[in-house]
């Protein structure tokens, strides 16, 4: 019987990330797929959301979220957001 060669493994990982958001009431969702998840992408995702829902007024709530660096980028478009000043940690 033969021998196994033994060569050594390289693994590459290569990291996605989904943006999103939901309308709680009609549950009518939107995603995008992003390479990173940094300020850049969270402007391109609200880019895309703005101009998918171009004729409504979005309002954006969200938790501890470091993208948003910027509000200015929100009122750019029709898209404006509210995140939590909370940490996990903090009662509240």
């Amino acid at each position: 019987m033969g021998v196994r060669p033994h060569v050594h493994s390289h693994y590459i990982r290569e990291f996605r990330y989904c943006y999103g958001a939901v309308d709680a009431h009609t549950v009518d969702a939107f995603f995008i797929i992003a390479g990173a998840c940094n300020t850049a992408w969270m402007n391109e995702f609200l880019q895309e959301l703005s101009a998918y829902y171009s004729d409504d007024y979005l309002i954006l709530v969200m938790d501890n979220v470091a993208q948003v660096s910027g509000f200015g980028v929100a009122r750019k478009y029709h898209v404006y957001i509210y995140s939590s000043l909370h940490s996990r940690n903090e009662s509240h």
